[in-house]
């Protein structure tokens, strides 16, 4: 943990916070450090607190300088083709007769650049998630037609458009293991659609549609939730969270708008454990938080935020085996879930029964995609 709690300085330097870091480090602390930033896919942001660092008189050996700055241009020149290509994406689905409202992704970028104008282009992207209105069917019909494709699940499908970035089209943003639940969220999309297919912001001398503060408050808490069950949730995440956090313009009742969506979510104990890991890792101050904190599910969500890295690439404790059975695998997933029970026991133990029933929802949501084609 002690090199975490240096990694954990750099974040806040990178963030903007004035921490003085007091011990020095040795070349195999800075290759540590590297390690961290690049295991969490924050290396671009981090660049900001190591010039931070550098005015302490701090400063990594140079060829990990080097290879750190290289690492950081090439975030940067992806970030650029990424913007363009969410603008491209947005203009042929409004052309095609389609509302669109990009998720996650350049619109998180969007924030840190209201943080530090450094940082919107070193926030490491991935792929463009985009909600589209219309429903599962004609939305199916469009992709078959332009770039047909059997990608699909309960909540997106992947659309080749572009050859070097995934696109995901969703019909939905998200899912919950919890089908009770489920159903009141879906509900609540349906709801609030109308309104985020209309909140359009500047968008590098564009305008680009993103979804609202307070919608965003609820709909990444679920993204991150729901990660921490399934692949696994890293630091980046969590970083975005607490950007939203900071930049978040909310009135007095749309703050409790947000309080009372996460209840009816059942999320309030991971919103308390969330603000606990706000807090520490990256010094929120209590008056901004929405919830009061809860140390021990915030110490749980810290230690395996630590274990599992960037939606879960570093953890191999519950790795499948793609050659088991389908059985095997599906008593080794819900072996991988009991850790949650203690903290999070309705979505825990609603995982096995929605395991079992996406294995045959996703045969018959193939079946509808061959009825299309």
């Amino acid at each position: 943990m002690e090199m975490h709690e240096v990694f954990f300085d750099l974040l806040r330097l990178s963030l903007g916070q004035d921490i003085k870091i007091d011990q020095g480090l040795a070349p195999e602390d800075w290759k540590a450090l590297y390690e961290l930033a690049e295991k969490h896919a924050v290396l671009g942001v981090c660049l900001a607190g190591l010039e931070a660092m550098d005015k302490q008189g701090l400063r990594p050996p140079q060829s990990l300088l080097l290879q750190w700055i290289g690492m950081s241009q090439q975030i940067e020149a992806k970030n650029k083709v990424v913007n363009e290509q969410c603008i491209a994406l947005q203009d042929r689905l409004n052309n095609d007769g389609f509302r669109t409202c990009i998720l996650k992704g350049q619109g998180n970028a969007r924030m840190y650049g209201l943080l530090n104008p450094q940082l919107d282009l070193w926030r490491q992207s991935g792929d463009i998630d985009v909600w589209v209105e219309g429903g599962f069917e004609k939305i199916m019909r469009y992709m078959q037609h332009v770039s047909p494709t059997d990608e699909v699940n309960e909540q997106h499908v992947h659309f080749h458009v572009f050859e070097d970035t995934e696109v995901e089209v969703h019909f939905t943003p998200s899912r919950m293991a919890n089908r009770v639940v489920d159903r009141r969220l879906q509900k609540w999309f349906v709801k609030e659609q109308e309104r985020q297919m209309n909140h359009q912001v500047g968008f590098y001398g564009r305008k680009i549609n993103v979804p609202t503060d307070d919608f965003n408050l609820v709909y990444q808490m679920i993204h991150i939730y729901r990660h921490l069950f399934n692949e696994g949730i890293g630091l980046r995440q969590l970083m975005d969270y607490y950007v939203l956090l900071k930049e978040a313009q909310l009135k007095a009742d749309e703050k409790q708008y947000v309080i009372w969506e996460v209840k009816r979510f059942g999320m309030e104990r991971f919103a308390k454990a969330l603000m606990w890991m706000m807090g520490y890792v990256f010094h929120l101050p209590e008056d901004e938080m929405l919830w009061e904190q809860d140390e021990e599910r915030g110490c749980f969500l810290l230690k395996e935020v630590i274990q599992m890295g960037n939606f879960g690439h570093s953890d191999d404790r519950y790795r499948l085996n793609v050659k088991d059975s389908h059985i095997k695998r599906y008593l080794q997933a819900i072996r991988s879930k009991t850790r949650f029970v203690k903290y999070y026991p309705t979505e825990a133990l609603w995982q096995p029964v929605d395991m079992f029933l996406r294995f045959f929802e996703l045969r018959m949501i193939r079946r509808k995609v061959k009825q299309i084609v």
